[in-house]
């Protein structure tokens, strides 16, 4: 579970910085509630969260939010 979210947690580092690059909040947006679906995915398929674990995918939601932000809309809870 671990590996997967460390995949997903680099597919969401990569779209920030392509944002970076190219400043459009359209495709940022349709990325974001697409990496979001991903996390709530693997969310799913983990059987005990370990502290590990809760930490990763604590860090990829603050990344989402963020992703979110630039994109001007928000995250559904």
């Amino acid at each position: 579970a671990l590996d997967s979210l460390n995949s997903l947690q680099m597919s969401v580092s990569n779209a920030l910085l392509e944002y970076q690059r190219c400043p459009d909040k359209a495709r940022l947006e349709t990325q974001t509630v697409r990496l979001m679906d991903q996390l709530e995915a693997n969310i799913r398929l983990i059987p005990v969260a370990t502290p590990p674990l809760q930490q990763k995918v604590d860090e990829i939601a603050q990344m989402l939010h963020l992703m979110a932000h630039f994109a001007g809309t928000e995250l559904r809870k």
